[in-house]
């Protein structure tokens, strides 16, 4: 689509969310690449966007998912774009699949070599003033409240040692045998909630 349709898309998408009464939306930016580079179009419809989201109260925030890394061009685009145009309504959606560790490697898009994934510390998350919110992804959660695939105790620390002060929304991504969803949810935030009280 054309800048201009873009825009006209995400700003009837702005419009409604506002009406229904959402702070913040996921826009639908379309990708180029197999490793989700966004259509080159995305910058000019964002800055044609954001005197709108200021108006609505309403903050877009593109999801950062697997494969893209927070190290990421793309990332590094979002961030100048805020940089520039000195809002506070546009930002990032964290979808916490790119930290899964299971293995502790991922083959890297169209190149057949491995890389490690980053650690997670706060000081490799500089940019969480920029998160308005999380998606918690996850495969399965433990009787011992363990997630074999993605450290959440080390994305929980990082988010409390930047002040992320957002919301963690549950992504299961597990099974679909009957009622597994409702109860890896509920021991997602029994996990979540252990974390964040700290040790005992």
């Amino acid at each position: 689509m054309s800048v201009q349709e873009s825009f006209d898309f995400l700003l009837r998408d702005m419009r409604l969310a506002n009406r229904l009464g959402f702070k913040i939306i996921r826009p639908k930016l379309g990708v180029v690449t197999d490793d989700l580079v966004p259509d080159p179009v995305w910058w000019e419809m964002v800055e044609l966007a954001v005197p709108h989201a200021e108006e609505l109260d309403l903050r877009i925030a593109p999801e950062i998912h697997s494969p893209t890394p927070l190290k990421s061009k793309t990332v590094d685009d979002y961030l100048d774009l805020i940089a520039k145009t000195g809002t506070k309504h546009f930002g990032l959606l964290i979808d916490t699949g790119i930290f899964k560790t299971r293995e502790g490697r991922k083959l890297e898009p169209g190149s057949g070599r491995i890389r490690s994934w980053p650690s997670i510390r706060a000081t490799s998350f500089p940019n969480l003033p920029y998160v308005f919110h999380m998606h918690a992804k996850f495969w399965g959660v433990s009787d011992d409240l363990e997630e074999g695939s993605i450290p959440f105790d080390k994305v929980v620390d990082a988010l409390i040692e930047g002040g992320y002060a957002g919301y963690l929304s549950s992504e299961y991504e597990g099974p679909r045998d009957l009622y597994a969803g409702n109860e890896q949810i509920r021991r997602q935030f029994a996990m979540i909630k252990r974390l964040v009280a700290g040790p005992s």
